[in-house]
């Protein structure tokens, strides 16, 4: 009886040793991933403000976080760049592609000014005197507001005409709506539409 004591008391000893090893190795686990996980978050963020990233020039800048409302002005600013690259921008040979993607990006405000711009000769002048027409809006000339849905634009643009050494110019102001619409590859890649553009265009 004295040697079956003996030995449950031997084996309660270890068992305790096995539990008092066990919790010791989980509370050592734990605190190593906490501690990884720590690491890796600081890392991430390290990163993160501190990208860097070969420029067209060769040189390397340093890339900023922007916030939602940024990356979605520079989105509409490409957009519109977009727009006054098509709609406005083509010569006798593109006119009716470069049209017809720009009548993917807007309403039927694009139409009726085309109906307008057609009734008065204007693409029969393009593609009867060869005339070159590019269209480009002044990076510092876009007022954008994204706090309001749909987004109000409104841009400051330069329209030139090129017929040999013959050139006209002509600002090409504009007002709209954008709102968000589904992508669409090549026609609309950016997912924006414009509502109710407005243009204000005079010779220089």
């Amino acid at each position: 009886m004295e040697k079956i004591l003996k030995d449950f008391v031997t084996i309660e000893k270890n068992f305790s040793k096995n539990n008092r090893a066990m919790m010791g190795l989980l509370i050592l686990m734990v605190v190593m991933i906490v501690a990884f996980s720590t690491v890796l978050y600081k890392m991430n963020v390290f990163y993160a403000r501190n990208r860097l990233i070969l420029d067209s020039d060769g040189s390397i800048r340093k890339v900023s976080v922007i916030s939602q409302k940024e990356a979605l002005t520079i989105e509409i600013k490409d957009f519109m760049c977009s727009f006054y690259n098509t709609f406005y921008s083509f010569n006798q040979y593109n006119i009716d592609s470069c049209l017809n993607l720009g009548f993917y990006k807007g309403d039927e405000s694009l139409r009726n000014l085309y109906a307008q711009y057609k009734n008065d000769g204007w693409y029969n002048t393009i593609i009867q005197e060869n005339v070159s027409q590019t269209s480009a809006i002044n990076m510092d000339g876009f007022q954008i507001d994204v706090n309001a849905y749909p987004y109000k634009v409104a841009v400051n643009g330069l329209m030139t005409l090129r017929q040999g050494d013959v050139v006209r110019k002509f600002r090409l102001n504009g007002t709209c709506t954008v709102e968000s619409v589904t992508p669409n590859f090549p026609r609309n890649p950016h997912g924006l539409f414009i509502r109710g553009w407005r243009e204000d265009k005079h010779e220089l």
